[in-house]
């Protein structure tokens, strides 16, 4: 579980730049990502994901703030634990947005892998293959192609990592592969 957490966060930051930084080529966009995640650049690799990416952050932010904002009893001990984890407080979770969300995704990532995340940062780039605007760069970790492609889209000119589908955050307290405890059940009430 750790490995896959890791990869996640690794294909998070395999991202093309956005703005002004950015990839005109695939290969472009990985030695700007390998550059910002070497230097551990959490809020430069933010501006490398697609939108769908950022929007796809930006909900789960929304409902971890949610959560945090209506959470008593064992689900807000649950969601302070989780909150820790991520390097925040319960108040900040109650604020939290897409970035800081990613952000914190990431230095959890980093931190908690320093190895795995060291041998992925020494990824070199090994080839793409474009298909209009979308885009899969293979990559090789240490001197092995990987068979999984990170999948890139183009927008405005600038390639992209795009990675709506893959959950960057932690598992909820109680998931399965979750190190975080479950919240304990609330106690029945007896009846009058």
């Amino acid at each position: 579980m750790r490995t896959t957490v890791l990869a996640a966060m690794f294909l998070a930051a395999l991202a093309g730049c956005g703005g002004s930084v950015g990839g005109k080529s695939p290969e472009a966009t990985f030695r700007q990502w390998k550059s910002a995640v070497s230097d551990r650049s959490y809020g430069d690799v933010w501006e490398m994901v697609s939108a769908a990416s950022k929007e796809q952050k930006a909900i789960e932010a929304q409902q971890l703030s949610e959560e945090a904002k209506k959470a008593e009893g064992p689900a807000r001990t649950a969601l302070d634990s989780t909150a820790r984890f991520l390097g925040m407080s319960l108040d900040d979770m109650k604020k939290l947005d897409g970035r800081t969300l990613f952000i914190a995704d990431m230095k959890m990532a980093a931190e908690s892998g320093r190895d795995e995340w060291d041998r992925m940062s020494r990824a070199e780039f090994a080839r793409a293959d474009e298909k209009g605007d979308r885009a899969s760069v293979y990559v090789r970790f240490e001197g092995r192609e990987d068979p999984n492609p990170m999948p890139l889209v183009r927008e405005n000119g600038i390639w992209k990592i795009d990675l709506p589908a893959v959950p960057l955050h932690l598992p909820k307290p109680g998931d399965i592969g979750s190190s975080l405890p479950a919240p304990a059940p609330a106690p029945e009430k007896s009846a009058p």
